[in-house]
C-alpha cells in the first residue's frame, strides 16, 4: 500500500508537470489555468493546492526520490530509460516553477543521492559543479540574497511573525489569521506555526514534525547495525527494498523541510499525506521485521522535545533579527 501510494503520487506529479510545461510554452494548460507572470517571469502552476508555483515545486521535488527508487529496483535498460526520462520531465517542471526553495531542495536530494553512491568527496565536487549551474540557468536563484526585493520582504515578514508570537505567546494570533494581520502570508513554516499557534501549538507541532524526522532517520539508520547473515535471500531482499523505500521517504522529507524553511507549507494537506506515509513505514517495519524496534515517546522524550522546541524558537528569533540588520 506504500509503494502504491508512493506510485500514484510520482504518477500524479508527472502529468501535472507535463500540463505545466504546456502551460508555460502555450500560455495556457488543458485544464485552462493560465501561466503566472511575476515581474517578467513566467511560472508554471496548477489547480487547487498547488496553485502557487512554490506549492507545485513542493510537491514535483518531493517525487524525484521516488523516481530514483524506481531506478534502483529497475533491471530492464528500456525501462529505466522510460524512469530517466521521467527524472528529465519532473526537474524541468521545478525549473519552470523558478520556486528557488524547490531548486534548493533539488539540489539537495541530488547531493545526498551522490553521497550514497560515490561518497562524500564526490558528492562535495558535483554538487558544487551543480549549484554553479543552477545559479547560472534560474533567474530567480541566482538573485538569491537579503538584499533582493523579495528576499527581504519575507525577512519582514518573519520578522512580523515573530512580533505576531511576542503579542501572543500561549496561543498565537490564531490559525489562518497571519495574511490577516499582515500583507503577506509568514513565507516561513514554523514561523507561521509560531505566530499562529503560540509557544504551546508550535512545541506540539514541532515534536510531530521532528519525532517523525528522528523515527525515520532511525528506521534507515538500522541497514548498518543490522547483520542479515542469519536471513534467506527472499528475507534479505525485502530488507532491502523496505530500506529503498526509507531512503526515497527520506529524501522527500529533506525535500519539504528545504522549501518549507522558505514558504508557508505548515497546513497544506499534501504535506501530512507523507506524514502518513513514513508512519505507514514505520509500522510495516515493525510487522515484517523483528529488528525494528518499537518507538514511544514518553513524558522524558516529550520534555527532551520542549527543550528542542525552545531552542529552534530562540534560533529563530535571533536568525530574524540578524538578517533585519543586514537588510537594513
Amino acid at each position: 500500500r506504500i509503494t502504491t501510494v508512493m506510485d500514484l503520487i510520482a504518477v500524479c506529479a508527472l502529468i501535472i508537470a507535463i500540463h505545466s510545461i504546456q502551460q508555460y510554452r502555450n500560455g495556457v494548460g488543458w485544464t485552462g489555468l493560465e501561466v503566472l507572470i511575476e515581474h517578467d517571469i513566467k511560472r508554471i502552476r496548477y489547480l487547487g493546492i498547488f496553485n502557487d508555483p512554490n506549492d507545485l515545486g513542493l510537491l514535483l521535488v518531493t517525487s524525484l526520490p521516488i523516481i530514483f527508487y524506481w531506478l534502483e529496483k529497475e533491471v530492464s535498460v528500456p525501462i529505466k530509460a522510460v524512469y530517466f526520462c521521467a527524472l528529465g520531465v519532473l526537474m524541468y517542471g521545478i525549473y519552470l516553477t523558478n520556486s528557488r526553495g524547490s531548486m534548493m531542495a533539488t539540489g539537495a536530494i541530488l547531493l545526498l543521492m551522490f553521497w550514497r553512491r560515490f561518497g562524500s568527496m564526490k558528492a562535495i565536487i558535483l554538487g558544487g559543479l551543480g549549484g554553479t549551474a543552477a545559479l547560472g540557468v534560474s533567474s530567480r536563484l541566482s538573485t538569491l540574497e537579503v538584499g533582493e526585493e523579495s528576499a527581504w520582504e519575507r525577512v519582514y515578514a518573519w520578522d512580523e511573525g515573530i512580533y505576531m508570537m511576542l503579542d501572543s505567546p500561549l496561543f498565537g494570533v490564531g490559525y489562518l489569521n497571519f495574511d490577516q494581520l499582515y500583507y503577506l502570508t509568514a513565507h516561513n513554516s514554523l514561523i507561521l506555526v509560531l505566530a499562529e499557534t503560540g509557544l504551546i501549538g508550535y512545541t506540539l507541532w514541532f515534536t510531530f514534525v521532528g519525532s517523525i524526522a528522528i523515527l525515520l532517520w532511525g528506521l534507515i539508520g538500522l541497514q548498518k547495525t543490522v547483520s542479515t547473515e542469519t536471513m534467506n535471500d527472499t528475507d534479505i531482499s525485502a530488507w532491502e527494498d523496505y530500506q529503498a523505500i526509507g531512503w526515497a521517504l527520506f529524501l522527500s522529507l529533506i525535500a519539504y523541510f528545504i522549501t518549507g524553511f522558505f514558504l508557508s507549507q505548515s497546513y497544506i494537506v499534501y504535506v501530512f499525506i507523507i506524514y502518513g506515509l513514513i508512519l505507514g513505514y514505520y509500522h510495516l517495519g515493525r510487522d515484517e521485521f523483528e529488528m525494528v524496534p518499537k518507538q514511544v515517546l514518553g513524558i522524558s522524550e516529550f520534555s527532551k522535545w520542549i527543550i528542542y522546541s525552545s531552542i529552534s524558537v530562540i534560533s529563530l528569533f535571533v536568525m530574524v533579527k540578524v538578517l533585519i540588520k543586514v537588510a537594513v
